[in-house]
């Protein structure tokens, strides 16, 4: 009989241990990869159309209204989206309405009149679950049509063409590449600083990186054209990945 009450309690600290070590902790020294997937619609013809599908992190055009369908990792007990300008929050979702049994949360951002048109303000989404803590983040950028610098770029193994905006993600202190038609020197950011690891000289039209940590506004211009030929660029380096129970 003790054998079997000291096999059953081993059985339950065990069962306790694991369940601990399952847990999510999060910590808010960590910068996690921004990985929430999204469709964001646009209003055309008075209508919201043409899906744009995000993972983590993308760009947008300009639009007088979106649609966002955000596909979170679990379920849902607060939204946030925050900009240059707003920084909203939902209630529940389940007791708003927001929530569907399709597994999505979906909202609408106004964007006609407000001060994020007139500055194109990049905003990103949290989504974030009480119980498990399978919290995911995203951020969205919008194609300013005053960028007009094109970029082809090298992310995290990823190779695409950029109109005037682009985004690039990985994990921090990894080398990414943008590359340019032309010379171009770095102007400056917003949350970190860049240096080209191929030349020592202040343009180049290969800029070769460390992915610095955290958000990055960035901005590459033309050595001829520095007021008309302007790229912008948004890095985020994250320290891990974040682990999500079931």
């Amino acid at each position: 009989m003790k054998s079997l009450l000291h096999n059953i309690i081993l059985f339950l600290f065990l069962s306790g241990c694991a369940s601990f070590l399952n847990a999510p902790v999060l910590s808010s020294n960590i910068e996690y990869q921004r990985d929430i997937k999204m469709d964001i619609y646009l209003y055309v013809d008075g209508k919201f159309k043409y899906p744009i599908k995000i993972d983590g992190m993308g760009v947008i055009p300009k639009s007088k209204f979106y649609k966002v369908k955000v596909y979170p990792p679990g379920k849902v007990d607060m939204m946030t989206l925050v900009s240059c300008h707003r920084h909203l929050k939902t209630p529940h979702p389940k007791k708003s309405g927001g929530w569907f049994a399709k597994g999505y949360y979906e909202f609408i951002i106004p964007m006609t009149g407000s001060v994020d048109e007139d500055e194109l303000c990049s905003f990103s989404t949290g989504a974030y679950e009480q119980k498990k803590g399978r919290h995911a983040w995203g951020t969205v950028a919008i194609l300013d049509p005053k960028f007009k610098l094109s970029a082809f770029t090298k992310c995290n193994g990823d190779v695409k063409n950029y109109e005037g905006v682009s985004v690039c993600q990985s994990k921090a202190g990894l080398i990414q590449e943008y590359s340019f038609n032309r010379p171009v020197s770095f102007a400056g950011a917003k949350g970190c600083s860049i240096k080209n690891l191929t030349t020592e000289k202040p343009y180049s039209s290969i800029w070769r990186f460390l992915m610095p940590r955290g958000e990055c506004e960035a901005y590459f211009i033309d050595i001829d054209n520095p007021r008309r030929m302007v790229h912008q660029a948004f890095f985020f380096g994250f320290d891990t990945i974040p682990i999500r129970g079931l």
